[in-house]
């Protein structure tokens, strides 16, 4: 597979050619399932531990997934920001 060239404005992370490679891993997976038909979507197969399973279910728990990373993410970027809230964060404690 043939990564995309690295830009040299983006973050040194991305950069990286483990990464480029995730990201164009991705792309071309993307891809392939826009290809799929409803009917492929609804395959079949059997995971250990899961049960039967479809590829519309495998699909849905990797966004449910990235999603749970992006929480991941945002409450480490978030930690900051509320050590410095001061008096607002003894009003609004939590605000989830």
């Amino acid at each position: 597979m043939k990564l995309p060239p690295a830009d040299p404005l983006a973050p040194a992370i991305y950069q990286t050619s483990s990464f480029r490679f995730e990201n164009s891993a991705r792309g071309e997976a993307m891809e392939m399932v826009r290809g799929l038909e409803p009917e492929q979507l609804g395959r079949t197969g059997r995971h250990e531990v899961a049960g039967t399973i479809t590829i519309e279910g495998i699909l849905h728990h990797v966004a449910y997934h990235d999603l749970l990373h992006i929480a991941q993410i945002a409450k480490l970027l978030s930690l900051p920001l509320d050590a410095r809230r001061g008096g607002m964060a003894t009003s609004f404690p939590d605000e989830e």
